[in-house]
C-alpha cells in the first residue's frame, strides 16, 4: 500500500514540476520577445501594446510546436504490440480449465503490477 502512495507522490511532483518548468520557459519566450519589440520600437509607449501582443503570441507558438513534438514523439516511440501487451495485461482473464473460475492464486496485488514479457 505504501508503493502505490509513494508512486502517487511521484507522479505527482512531476507534473507539479513539469507545469512549473514549462510555464517558466513560455514566460520566458513571451519576456523576451516583448523586450526585443520595444528595444526596436525605442521603448515608445505606443508599441507597448503591439509588443505585449506579440510576446504572448510567440509563447502560445512555443507551447503549440513543443505540444506537436510531444504528439510525434508519442506516435513515433510507442509501438502497436506494446500497446497490444497492455491492453492484454488490462484485460479480464480467461478461465483455466483446470480450476474452477472462482478459485484465486492468491496473490493479491502483485497480480496487479505483472509486466508482460517483451518478444524480439
Amino acid at each position: 500500500m505504501s508503493r502505490i502512495r509513494a508512486r502517487e507522490r511521484l507522479i505527482n511532483t512531476s507534473q507539479q514540476i513539469g507545469g512549473a518548468l514549462g510555464l517558466a520557459v513560455l514566460a520566458t519566450i513571451a519576456n523576451s520577445r516583448t523586450e526585443d519589440l520595444l528595444a526596436s520600437a525605442g521603448r515608445s509607449p505606443a508599441e507597448l501594446t503591439n509588443a505585449l501582443n506579440e510576446g504572448v503570441r510567440s509563447a502560445f507558438l512555443g507551447g503549440a510546436g513543443i505540444a506537436a513534438l510531444g504528439l510525434v514523439l508519442t506516435l513515433g516511440l510507442i509501438r502497436g504490440r506494446d500497446s497490444r501487451a497492455h491492453v492484454e495485461l488490462g484485460a479480464p482473464p480467461k478461465s483455466n480449465p483446470r480450476r474452477p473460475s472462482g478459485h484465486s492464486r492468491g496473490l493479491g496485488w502483485l497480480s496487479i503490477c505483472a509486466v508482460a514479457p517483451r518478444s524480439r
